[in-house]
């Protein structure tokens, strides 16, 4: 993952500034061929998705991206010299530094036949002056999150999103379909390119998420929403998204960058039994979304609240406490001791929003195999295994839709993990047959994890 830390500006945009880019490769892939920038100077943020035609092989963003600096860098320092020019001067500076930029990619594939029908889409962002100036083209999206509500600003240049527009398939269907990731527009393609542009007035505490199809494809906008509306910094929710797409599967490359406009919102310390859980603030996550909202209202009504400050240890490893636990709000990390002697422990995985720990509490009594730390300050969901017990002998179709989402968010981290063991393995090397040896010791692994059967073949 590469990731450029959060930090804030105060250049001529109009606004303080704070911004996180995270691109990622994703579970499957072998390469990432995303691509983002930032010039925190003249408040501009870009983001690319490369691609390849069949005798392209694999492009990646990243050539595109730096000749657009090449020539957008110079144009926006050239407009930022105090003279008055009008939004459509601003917009058409940001379209010819993109026309230029794709008529080098075109110009490079029609010279090269190795090279011909790659390119890449492109979304970028200009703060300027108290104003957001857009440009896109292709599939990458760019979204806005003002006070608690997301919204798409564009629209993909896509074969679904056409067949959506009229009428042949729904846009649910659309996430699914074989088409999905041909695209209608992209850079590179051809000499010259038709983009769509968009001008918005920044409102404090305004926050534009850019992203690749590697997140918009797997992570449905509520549970978008709800990442960027945790309390924390913008590195923090990043990776959080980028964390749950591939949690989704990650297929694809994931490239995320966040730009929030304003001072940062202070964290309000909240006691327990001040604040009580809603439907609507837990069933975004992804274990209560086979639930309905009163059958969410009543596990709400049984669940407790835990505060937890930065640095405080939530579970401890070796413990027995039984209980379920969801992160709302915040964030934490799970170390584990690996030198008894000298106290050394190892941080094993981070937490975010919609993560859970300590499911297999509500079935058995063995001690905690981890400790779980809180990295920020933060707010978690707690159901005991008693409330879940009595909750089970009351509800006992509702609970099992439960323990459903807890089992299917797991066999997705199992199977993940899976993918990751094989990609390190072949990475340093080892034979196709290693690789093949593995992947068989793994599956029945996993076979006898899940069935909790002696019958699997044995290892």
């Amino acid at each position: 993952m590469t990731i450029d830390r959060s930090g804030r500006n105060k250049y001529p945009t109009g606004v303080n500034i704070g911004q996180s880019l995270v691109t990622d490769r994703g579970m499957v892939r072998e390469h990432n061929e995303d691509a983002v920038g930032h010039s925190e100077e003249i408040g501009l943020y870009i983001l690319g998705d490369g691609m390849g035609g069949a005798q392209a092989g694999r492009l990646r963003a990243g050539p595109w991206c730096r000749k657009f600096w090449i020539f957008a860098e110079f144009e926006l320092k050239k407009a930022g010299d105090g003279k008055a020019i009008t939004d459509a001067q601003y917009l058409n500076i940001l379209t010819e530094a993109f026309q230029k930029a794709n008529h080098s990619i075109y110009d490079l594939s029609q010279k090269d036949r190795t090279k011909r029908g790659m390119g890449t889409t492109a979304v970028a962002v200009w703060v300027r002056n108290g104003k957001a100036y857009m440009t896109h083209v292709g599939d990458s999206r760019i979204y806005l999150l003002r006070g608690k509500k997301l919204h798409q600003l564009t629209e993909d240049h896509s074969r679904v999103n056409e067949m959506v527009k009229q009428g042949v398939i729904t846009a649910e269907q659309a996430r699914y379909h074989p088409a999905r990731n041909v695209i209608t527009r992209a850079i590179g393609t051809q000499d010259s390119i038709k983009m769509d542009t968009l001008v918005k007035d920044i409102q404090e505490g305004d926050t534009f998420l850019l992203c690749s199809d590697g997140l918009s494809n797997k992570v449905d906008p509520d549970v978008i929403e709800m990442a960027l509306l945790q309390a924390g910094v913008e590195e923090q929710k990043a990776r959080h998204l980028v964390d749950l797409a591939n949690e989704a599967g990650g297929e694809d490359n994931i490239s995320v960058v966040l730009v929030r406009c304003g001072g940062v919102e202070a964290v309000t310390a909240v006691e327990p039994g001040k604040m009580k859980w809603t439907a609507a603030d837990i069933k975004v996550f992804p274990i209560f979304k086979e639930m309905i909202d009163p059958v969410i209202n009543e596990m709400v009504n049984i669940s407790e609240i835990k505060i937890s400050k930065a640095g405080e240890t939530i579970i401890k490893e070796g413990d027995t406490e039984d209980a379920l636990y969801v992160i709302v709000k915040g964030g934490a990390k799970v170390v584990k001791l690996v030198d008894p002697e000298r106290g050394i422990q190892k941080e094993m995985a981070e937490l975010y929003p919609g993560d859970f720990f300590g499911e297999m509490s509500l079935v058995d009594k063995k001690p905690r195999s981890a400790s779980v730390v809180a990295k920020y300050d933060s707010t978690l969901f707690r159901l005991t295994s008693k409330a879940f017990n009595q909750f089970l002998k009351q509800n006992p179709e509702h609970a099992v839709s439960l323990l459903f989402g807890i089992m299917r968010t797991m066999s997705r981290r199992m199977r993940s993990m899976d993918e990751e063991i094989v990609r390190v393995f072949r990475d340093r090397g080892k034979s196709a047959k290693d690789v093949q040896e593995l992947q068989e010791i793994l599956s029945a692994v996993f076979c006898r994890v899940m069935t909790d059967k002696d019958t699997v073949p044995p290892i």
